[in-house]
Formats: structure tokens, sequence, C-alpha cells
């Protein structure tokens, strides 16, 4: 058990896996160290129900993230699971973040953002002949959407369209073409995440 203790664990161990020697993926670590600042980060904003609540969109856009980036692969499923909680308990979350956020305001912005990417997606497919959107892209911005109500969602995507568009950039000038310099939007969106809802209590931008 105590090679299971987070971040704590691979320090003592240097890295390295204690059986094999092996070395462990920095990812790991990583992943946890986002993980406890998203933790903390949410409870020192709301130390109740309402940053627990909080602390679980952090951590599972963290995930969807995560596994964006890595596989370019966005699950129906969790995308499913993260509107659900939305829909539950988004209006706690939102609260946490100093707005305010009702279940109608949350249900429109899942429809807006799920919807609204997949007609984005269609037309696109239509006019260029090709796929320029993944298809677990939709789903996962109305399931975001479904926590942050529709207010949110339009700077959302533009700092998601903006880090995006900076890391095409920065694939072309290392000598890819823009073919090869696929564009993770899910992992976009989970990094625009927490500076829209920073951005929208400065503000007192609610839905």
């Amino acid at each position: 058990m105590h090679e299971l203790i987070p971040l704590l664990s691979w320090a003592a161990q240097a890295g390295k896996c204690r059986r094999c020697g092996g070395r462990i993926d920095p990812l790991h670590p990583l992943t946890e160290a986002a993980s406890a600042v998203i933790g903390a980060g949410a409870m020192a904003l709301s130390p109740d129900w309402n940053g627990a609540a909080l602390a679980l969109l952090g951590w599972l856009a963290l995930t969807a993230g995560l596994l964006d980036a890595r596989h370019h692969w966005l699950p129906h499923r969790l995308s499913w699971v993260i509107l659900g909680c939305g829909l539950a308990i988004g209006g706690w979350a939102m609260a946490a973040a100093g707005m305010d956020a009702s279940f109608t305001d949350r249900l429109i912005g899942a429809a807006a953002g799920w919807g609204g990417l997949w007609i984005i997606a269609r037309l696109f497919r239509a006019i260029r002949g090709r796929e320029g959107m993944g298809g677990g892209d939709p789903p996962f911005v109305g399931a975001i959407a479904a926590w942050t109500g529709w207010a949110l969602l339009p700077l959302m995507l533009l700092l998601a369209a903006l880090a995006g568009l900076v890391l095409a950039l920065l694939a072309i000038a290392r000598g890819k073409g823009t073919a090869e310099a696929q564009i993770p939007f899910g992992t976009m969106l989970a990094l625009a995440l927490p500076f829209t809802l920073l951005a929208g209590a400065a503000v007192g931008l609610s839905s």
C-alpha cells in the first residue's frame, strides 16, 4: 500500500518502479499533482458540498482532457457521466465558483453545446468532404456546458479555439503540416475551463 501514495511514492522511488526498476511515465505524477491542485483549489473556494462539486468537475474535465491529448479519444460514456453529473449538481459547482446557473440554464447549455458543435461538424464535412472534428467533441462540449450553463459557453469555446490555434501554429513552426497538426479539442476545452470560470466570476457573468 505504501507504493500507492500519490506523489510521495513516486518521489520516494525516484520515479522508478520498485520491483522492475522501470521508469514511471511522468504523466502519472503530473496527473496526481494536477488532481491535488484542483481539489485543494475547489475546497479553498468553498469548503463544503459546493466545493466538492467543483472539484468533481475539474477531475472529470482533467480525465477527458488527458484521454484526448494522449489517445485522441473522448469516450461517449464519459461525456454522458459528465453531462448527468452536471445537470444534477452543476449548480453547486457554479456556486463555489461565485456564479449562478439554474437547471434550465445548464440544460440549454448542454443542448446548445452539443447541438451547435454537431451542426458545425456536419457543415464542415459537407463543405470540405472530410471530418474536421472528432465525434466525441460535441458531446463533451455539451457535457461541460451542463455544468456551466449557456452564458459561459461562447467564452469557453473562444478560449479553447485560441489555445488550439496556438498549438497548431507551434506544430507548423516545428515543420509539421496542417494535416499532421491534429488538435485535441477536448484537451483545449479542459484547459480553457478554469480560465473561463475565473473570467466569469471576475465580471459577474452568470446564466
